[in-house]
C-alpha cells in the first residue's frame, strides 16, 4: 500500500471514531453517501463532460471507501436559477467541495471544484470533525443538500449516473427500492429515514417533513 493510501486510510478511521457525540458512524456513513449521489447526479446536467465519458467513469453503485478516481478540479459548477442545481451548488459550497467564484456579467455565485470525486468521502468526515460536535445529522443534511438529492433520485431523467437508471420512488406508501439504490435506503433506514417493511420501504415522518420541505409531497403528505 502506498504510502499516501495509508495515510487516507488512517484519516478515516480516525475521523470515522472522533468526530463526536452529536454524529454516529452509519450518520456519517449516510451524509458521505448522499453527497457523493449528489456530485455525480448534478455533474451529470452539465456538458464539461461526454454522457459517454460520464457513463465509463461514474459507479452506479458504490462504497464510498472504493470511489473510482474522476478528476474534479477546475470543472465548474454553476449556479442555476431553477432548484436542483442552485441547491447543489450551495450544498457544495456549504462542505467545501467546490469554492465560489463570482460572474463578471449576472453576480451569481457559481463553484470549481477543490478535490477530486474519491476525496468527496476524507473530505466530509474532516469538515464534520472539524465543525461543531453538537450538530446532528439533520443539521447537515438541511434543505440544500435533500433538495439536490431527492429532486435528482426521483426524476427519472435526471437518475444517475448515467440517466438511464431507474427514479427513487416518491411513494408516501411502502415501496420496491431499485438496487441503484438499496445502499441508500438501508443508510436512511438505519438513520431514522425510513423504515423497513418486509422487502420494501417506507419513508419516516423524519423523511416525510423533509419531502414536503422540497415540495416533493404537499402539506398533507401526498406526492405532488
Amino acid at each position: 500500500m502506498k504510502c499516501w493510501d495509508w495515510g487516507r486510510l488512517c484519516h478515516r478511521v480516525f475521523t470515522t471514531l472522533a468526530f463526536g457525540p452529536g454524529m454516529t458512524p452509519t450518520e456519517l456513513r449516510l451524509l458521505q453517501h448522499v453527497m457523493c449521489r449528489n456530485v455525480i447526479g448534478i455533474h451529470s446536467l452539465f456538458g464539461h463532460r461526454s454522457e459517454r465519458e460520464t457513463e465509463s467513469r461514474f459507479p452506479d453503485t458504490y462504497d464510498v471507501d472504493h470511489l473510482p478516481e474522476v478528476p474534479l478540479k477546475g470543472r465548474l459548477f454553476d449556479h442555476w436559477f431553477i432548484s436542483t442545481p442552485e441547491n447543489a451548488t450551495l450544498s457544495f459550497l456549504k462542505f467545501g467541495i467546490c469554492e465560489p467564484r463570482n460572474s463578471t456579467d449576472r453576480g451569481v455565485p457559481f463553484g470549481i471544484f477543490t478535490l477530486d470525486f474519491e476525496d468527496v468521502p476524507a473530505h466530509i468526515a474532516a469538515f464534520v470533525t472539524d465543525g461543531d460536535p453538537d450538530l446532528t445529522i439533520g443539521d447537515y443534511l438541511d434543505e440544500h443538500t435533500m433538495c439536490a438529492y431527492l429532486w435528482t433520485a426521483q426524476d427519472p431523467s435526471w437518475a444517475f449516473p448515467t440517466k438511464n437508471g431507474p427514479a427513487l420512488p416518491t411513494s408516501n406508501e411502502a415501496f420496491d427500492c431499485p438496487d441503484v439504490w438499496k445502499t441508500d435506503l438501508e443508510l436512511f433506514t438505519a438513520c431514522g429515514y425510513a423504515d423497513k417493511i418486509g422487502d420494501k420501504y417506507q419513508r419516516s415522518p423524519k423523511m416525510a417533513q423533509i419531502m414536503m420541505d422540497v415540495y416533493l409531497w404537499d402539506r398533507e403528505g401526498n406526492p405532488m
